[in-house]
């Protein structure tokens, strides 16, 4: 049985990054560029004008003002996005345009329209504008050859606008992982099927499918997999040919019919561990089989998504090339005292609250590795290290936040401890 820790660098020694592929940028959002990505094209491609009004050549309105305007001729219909303008501007001519219209030649500034007055075919104009102004340049975002998005940066909306802005549809990222759910046991019943004696609903599919969903990969749901060796076996192969990842739940114990360590194994996968000191999940197994890694969970509810959130979560970010964000930690206070056994870490759910400026924690109630409803009503983990046998009311904890702080005081039931 080795440490949570050691667990943890054996994996994310084990895990590796996926392979770069083209995808479009429709589906980038939040993934890591694998090389630098270069312009081809100036943006914008034209000077075009920054808003409605007249462009003109700016010397031909140097005297313009409030009270001693200046007439200009105007020239052609007025120039709007999207057009192409013919006519050069000489001495003396104006021609209407709108914004985002690319700028005539001959013209080096555009007056606003709310210092002008059209008037049949000619414009008054009172003020004076020096050249280049109210014209957004050719290649003023950017221009051609240059870097628009660096190797292993995170790709945001913005990142995707540039991209779209340049015609580029495609770019090499390192892509999402696909991940395999296969949840193992005769008990297990889909949500839609009745209950009968002995069977329990199968809701370790739909919580590791939304922890895999959460954290920016694809899950592939394998639905429910008898306690049957030649069943998981065949499940197992034809997940290697399909995902980079696969889940498995229940099966990893020590039972009569806890067929799944013992099937994967005989596979020919190599077993890096098989227990770990924590509680919930102390039967989690894990391997690496056509380098693709295989994550054996236990059965209960809660074992699992403790053991998704400490393992498979950072793996998953390993393999998309993403700098791990962990979650935030926090002190509080003990809001009651827990007594712990020695020789395991514990990760107790708990909630995290603010009462009087102060942050304080209480548990969910049960801590059983069953109790689906202590993850649901928790707001964070509380790690306890082995050593520590005793937490008294008040003494400081870290706890790692799943979710936001409530910001009302929590009721203390002696009967939830």
């Amino acid at each position: 049985m080795i440490t949570p820790e050691k667990a943890l660098q054996i994996i994310l020694d084990s895990i590796l990054v996926l392979k770069p592929e083209d995808v479009h940028i429709s589906e980038i959002l939040g993934l890591v560029v694998a090389k630098d990505v270069f312009s081809e094209e100036n943006i914008p491609p034209f000077d075009n004008s920054a808003m409605d009004g007249f462009a003109v050549r700016s010397k031909d309105t140097k005297e313009a003002s409030p009270k001693d305007p200046v007439t200009l001729i105007l020239r052609g219909e007025a120039v709007a996005a999207g057009d192409t303008p013919e006519i050069k501007l000489k001495k003396q001519i104006a021609m209407e345009i709108m914004t985002g219209a690319p700028v005539p030649q001959g013209a080096d500034t555009v007056i606003p329209v709310e210092f002008c007055k059209k008037l049949g075919d000619r414009v008054i104009i009172y003020t004076h504008y020096p050249a280049n102004m109210n014209i957004r340049k050719a290649g003023e975002d950017i221009r051609r050859d240059d870097k628009v998005l660096e190797k292993n940066k995170i790709v945001y909306p913005a990142d995707i606008g540039v991209l779209a802005s340049l015609g580029m549809d495609k770019i090499s990222v390192f892509p999402k992982p696909n991940v395999a759910i296969l949840c193992t046991g005769d008990e297990l019943v889909d949500i839609k099927e009745p209950l009968t004696p002995g069977k329990i609903r199968n809701s370790n599919l739909y919580s590791l499918s939304a922890q895999v969903e959460e954290v920016g990969a694809l899950p592939l749901e394998y639905g429910i997999i008898k306690d049957d060796p030649e069943e998981i076996k065949e499940k197992i192969t034809d997940a290697l040919e399909k995902v980079d990842l696969i889940i498995t739940s229940g099966g990893v114990s020590m039972g009569e019919y806890d067929y799944v360590k013992k099937t994967i194994t005989e596979m020919g996968a190599d077993l890096k561990f098989w227990k770990i000191a924590q509680r919930p999940g102390l039967p989690m197994a894990f391997w690496i089989l056509d380098d693709k890694p295989i994550f054996g969970l236990p059965g209960n509810p809660v074992s699992v998504m403790v053991c998704f959130e400490n393992y498979i979560r950072p793996s998953i970010f390993k393999m998309m090339n993403k700098k791990f964000q962990p979650r935030q930690i926090i002190k509080a206070k003990m809001a009651h005292p827990i007594k712990n056994k020695r020789g395991r870490v514990h990760f107790v759910r708990v909630i995290v609250y603010r009462e009087r400026d102060e942050l304080w924690v209480k548990t969910t109630g049960d801590q059983g590795s069953g109790i689906l409803k202590s993850m649901a009503k928790a707001n964070g983990i509380l790690t306890i290290p082995y050593e520590k046998s005793f937490i008294e009311r008040g003494e400081y904890v870290e706890v790692k936040m799943l979710k936001p702080i409530l910001k009302t005081p929590i009721p203390i039931r002696i009967e939830d401890f």
